[in-house]
């Protein structure tokens, strides 16, 4: 947490997204360790001191569940766009804004099946 506090964070928030996505990937464990971090975080000046000993918006038990609760996230969204398309997988991704390939392989990741989204 505290190097992703430190950094300046350039990009806003679609590089702290692509920086938490490739964390969760590469991770060795349950929980994201520095390691699992780019090498421009972890070697990151500090920047101005955070309010209090926590992110904003995050308590410790959500930071620590980070992975996980992307998973229930992606698996909501992903089942929410497939039921809405009739099971549609190509219109589901549209309607995600992601490509059909990154699309499967998040259903096969997750292990979302037909019978997961159809009535």
């Amino acid at each position: 947490m505290q190097a992703l506090q430190r950094y300046g964070w350039p990009g806003n928030i679609r590089e702290l997204r692509n920086v938490v996505e490739r964390a969760c990937v590469v991770a060795r464990h349950d929980t994201i360790e520095p390691d699992d971090l780019p090498d421009r975080l972890r070697a990151a000046p500090s920047a101005a001191p955070p309010s209090s000993g926590q992110s904003e918006g995050l308590d410790e038990d959500q930071a620590v569940g980070l992975r996980g609760r992307l998973r229930q996230y992606e698996t909501k969204l992903i089942l929410a766009a497939l039921r809405a398309t009739g099971g549609n997988q190509t219109h589901a991704a549209r309607r995600l804004d992601v490509p059909l390939r990154t699309f499967i392989h998040k259903m096969k990741n997750l292990g979302i099946s037909k019978a997961d989204y159809q009535q």
